[in-house]
């Protein structure tokens, strides 16, 4: 498996253009804040030291709590795979490559037709990546039209976790889909 290439040869940005990105991004953090619809999570944010306004939902995070928690972040981080050669090493400057979208339509290769996207896609696209050794996780990329929004996220991930030993990723609708496919 070619996996974790060298990166960072593309360099669109200064490091006055990334200070830049950043100062804004704590400024932002700090005076405008983000929406959070979990009472959980705005309860430990408060614990944190964060300004929580539990009306409007809205996290202001002061940029000292910012900057500790990304000194303190991990700089090397693994995805163990079902199969070691599938470890992602997320650390320096490896870059690896996955699919990704939810797109509803397919290209059939039978018959060169636009179609809705289905299950079995969702698999044959899983067996697909499975067999390319530049393709290191699947992100999981068609909706099966053919479900019900209650049935997709059971059904998705067993789709992809039956047809590839790489690493699958997706979205989940709500909690009861994400506790049926645990």
């Amino acid at each position: 498996m070619i996996g974790g290439l060298p990166g960072g040869q593309y360099k669109p940005l200064s490091p006055e253009g990334i200070k830049d990105i950043h100062n804004t991004s704590l400024r932002l953090l700090e005076n405008v804040g983000m929406e959070v619809n979990c009472k959980e999570a705005l309860d430990i944010f408060k614990e944190k030291g964060a300004e929580v306004n539990y009306d409007k939902h809205i996290v202001k995070i002061p940029c000292k709590m910012v900057e500790e928690a990304i000194d303190t972040a991990p700089s090397k981080v693994i995805l163990y795979g079902r199969e070691e050669k599938h470890n992602l090493v997320l650390e320096d400057k490896n870059v690896y490559f996955g699919t990704g979208g939810t797109v509803l339509n397919v290209l059939d290769w039978k018959n060169n037709q636009k179609r809705p996207s289905t299950l079995e896609d969702v698999a044959q696209f899983a067996k697909l990546v499975d067999a390319l050794d530049n393709v290191h996780f699947y992100l999981l990329p068609l909706y099966p039209t053919e479900l019900s929004q209650e049935a997709v996220d059971v059904n998705r991930f067993y789709a992809g976790i039956s047809n590839t030993s790489k690493h699958v990723m997706g979205g989940i609708y709500d909690k009861e889909g994400l506790l049926e496919t645990i």
